[in-house]
């Protein structure tokens, strides 16, 4: 069970549920980073929208397999 904590939110979001916006990816190739925006939702139902800026882009030709892990590796900086 992972708990993350924010600083634009003062609670600990404990259990979510992830999912990264696919649609709205913005990759910024000459700096090698990549912004996106996440929802967190936990089991009781409560959202969490926050995005996620400066991921490491380590491969030029993405896929979506790998825009989840630049999400959940990026996550971990915010982890309780």
């Amino acid at each position: 069970m992972k708990t993350y904590n924010f600083p634009q939110f003062n609670i600990e979001i404990v259990d979510p549920i992830v999912t990264a916006n696919k649609n709205n990816i913005i990759f910024d190739y000459v700096n090698g980073i990549a912004t996106t925006d996440v929802v967190l939702e936990t089991p009781n139902g409560s959202k969490f929208g926050i995005k996620l800026e400066n991921m490491p882009i380590n491969n030029v030709d993405l896929n979506l397999v790998d825009i989840d892990v630049m999400v959940t590796t990026k996550l971990t900086e915010y982890e309780v």
